[in-house]
């Protein structure tokens, strides 16, 4: 019987718990060989050996000291049975090689747990395919430094090289942000009398006083419940669906969580006379729009307002990085992100608003959104954790 294994092989001890990154009780540091076979009658795989030995170590081992890593080699394989690779031969025609990535990482304790692999068939024409039929893979622990993890599909083989950082301060495991500290300040390095230095800790209170209007990036700040109020707070404006372009910012309708209607950005603005505004537009724009046709956008936008509430304090978000993963780098990359921030920072300068770099404690050491604030698929959405270092961010990056 023909069979296809991946095999993923890493320098530190792996870990077999479902759970593998919520704490340190379900870190495993002994090396186990973990086998899914995908039968032939139910589309589900049989997991009982890792469940079995699970289980057991749960119950043997529960004081053992995660913190400690192990130089043991392990390794992580899936088995199709013979109908599944006839199946995949046909579909993957001619194999040339693979490719591979790290998509998701998670803090166990102080320990980096790389728990998501992405894996592509590279085919004779270019062509790829994503993630073969039949596999998967336990976690893999990675140690401070450079990580080089080996990946095998059948003779094939290509190593990822990682780097994973000490924790930050002040980020524990639970996900609560404390004292913030910058990654990589000059990943996303942005210049000029506008930007908001940092200050002493504005508060709570500081932050109350701040009205979000802008994209999917500002609902998301609803959405996890990161100002007060949480999923009823009043603080965003965003239209219902959550979205909302750069382009439609004359003419998009919001939600109005004062009244529960929908109404434009300038009668929101004329009822409410917000004291600060943070604008946070322009994700989608950097994919299609001209720096002249952007930067009119936003001088529209902050001019009416300013013109409208002339006490409203204006603050542009920066434009969150994307990660190195993502899939449609070619519209939306990094490179035209931190040149769009440019744009923004001349905007505030011309409109007399200020600008928040967030985007400079959103990335890791090459330059790329830090995984761990990733809400999935490496674009420029965050998910709590991240949502909660850019609140941090704006409080400690205060406008007096």
């Amino acid at each position: 019987m023909k069979k296809r294994n991946l095999v993923i092989v890493g320098l530190m001890a792996c870990c077999i718990f479902t759970g593998c990154g919520s704490g340190n009780s379900d870190v495993k540091d002994t090396t186990k060989e973990v086998v899914t076979e995908a039968t032939e009658d139910t589309s589900e795989t049989t997991t009982q050996k890792e469940t079995e030995e699970t289980s057991e170590s749960t119950s043997n081992e529960s004081d053992e000291d995660t913190s400690e890593t192990t130089n043991e080699v392990e390794e992580s394989t899936t088995e199709a049975n013979e109908n599944d690779s006839t199946e995949k031969d046909a579909e993957e025609g001619n194999i040339t090689g693979i490719q591979a990535d790290i998509v998701t990482t998670n803090y166990a304790g102080d320990t980096l747990v790389a728990s998501d692999f992405s894996v592509k068939l590279v085919k004779e024409d270019g062509t790829v395919i994503n993630s073969p039929n039949g596999w998967s893979a336990s976690p893999l622990k990675l140690k401070e430094g450079e990580n080089k993890i080996t990946v095998k599909y059948e003779e094939y083989s290509t190593v990822i090289t990682y780097t994973a950082t000490k924790k930050p301060e002040g980020v524990t495991s639970e996900g609560e942000v404390g004292p913030l500290v910058s990654v990589n300040p000059d990943a996303f390095a942005v210049s000029g009398s506008s930007v908001l230095g940092e200050t002493p800790d504005m508060g709570q209170e500081y932050l109350d006083k701040i009205v979000f209007l802008g994209d999917s990036r500002t609902y998301s700040y609803k959405f996890y419940e990161v100002l007060s109020g949480g999923k009823n707070t009043t603080q965003v404006w965003t239209p219902r669906s959550g979205t909302m372009t750069l382009a439609s910012q004359g003419y998009a309708m919001i939600y109005y969580p004062e009244t529960g209607t929908d109404i434009t950005i300038r009668d929101a603005v004329k009822l409410k006379q917000p004291e600060y505004m943070v604008i946070g537009l322009g994700t989608n724009g950097v994919s299609f729009m001209t720096e002249e046709s952007f930067k009119a956008e936003y001088r529209a936008l902050i001019n009416d307002i300013k013109r409208i509430s002339p006490n409203t304090k204006v603050m542009i978000n920066s434009i969150f990085p994307v990660a190195n993963y993502y899939e449609r780098l070619d519209l939306i990359n990094n490179k035209k992100i931190a040149e769009a921030n440019q744009w923004l920072v001349e905007v505030a300068e011309e409109t007399g608003a200020k600008y928040l770099n967030t985007a400079e404690v959103l990335v890791d050491e090459q330059g790329w959104l830090n995984i761990n604030y990733d809400n999935g698929g490496g674009a420029t959405h965050l998910n709590k954790l991240g949502d909660e270092i850019v609140m941090q961010y704006i409080r400690t990056h205060g406008y007096k």
